[in-house]
């Protein structure tokens, strides 16, 4: 007699126990259950997918800080070299 696994409940660390009860069936047909035998197994469940939105994430995050660090780069030189834009842009009509 099985039973059947509807799903994981998605841990980190799983455990799970199997019993196992042998049939015996003689030469007159009669089945008789013998001595039944317990054993248990423990494993980590790695969660990938919340992992992967995570990395995917953070990459994300990443990258914009890394686009906003070039512009703000980009904009400080183009200043460099002509400083009359800056000023002038700094500059707003009344």
């Amino acid at each position: 007699m099985t039973t059947p696994v509807h799903g994981v409940t998605p841990t980190l660390y799983l455990a799970a126990t199997v019993t196992l009860i042998p049939l015996l069936t003689d030469a007159a047909g009669s089945t008789a259950p013998l001595a039944g035998a317990d054993t248990t197994a423990h494993s980590w469940a790695v969660p990938w997918t919340l992992l992967s939105v995570i990395s995917l994430v953070g990459l994300v995050v990443l990258a914009l800080v890394v686009r906003r660090r070039r512009a703000d780069r980009l904009a400080d030189a183009a200043d460099r070299v002509d400083p009359a834009r800056s000023s002038a842009e700094s500059i707003s009509p009344a």
